[in-house]
């Protein structure tokens, strides 16, 4: 996971326990298409999430719960 001024940049596979991508709290935005074309989230938690970028969760197939309860902006799709 790379995290930069409270910014989400990127993830990979070992970011996600058993189906689960669970965010720092630090973490406030979710840059472009971060959470992207991923087989293996089930659910998101980010407890301190306020913005999500453009073109996250396309083709996240498995994914049935987001967990973002902060969240006032989103991108595009």
């Amino acid at each position: 996971m790379q995290i930069s001024k409270n910014t989400l940049l990127s993830i990979d596979n070992s970011d996600i326990k058993n189906g689960i991508l669970k965010l720092p709290k630090k973490v406030k935005i979710i840059s472009d298409k971060v959470i992207f074309n991923n087989k293996e989230i089930i659910k998101v938690i980010g407890l301190g999430v306020t913005t999500i970028g453009n073109d996250n969760f396309i083709y996240c197939n498995a994914m049935t719960s987001i967990e973002l309860p902060l969240v006032t902006t989103i991108g595009n799709y």
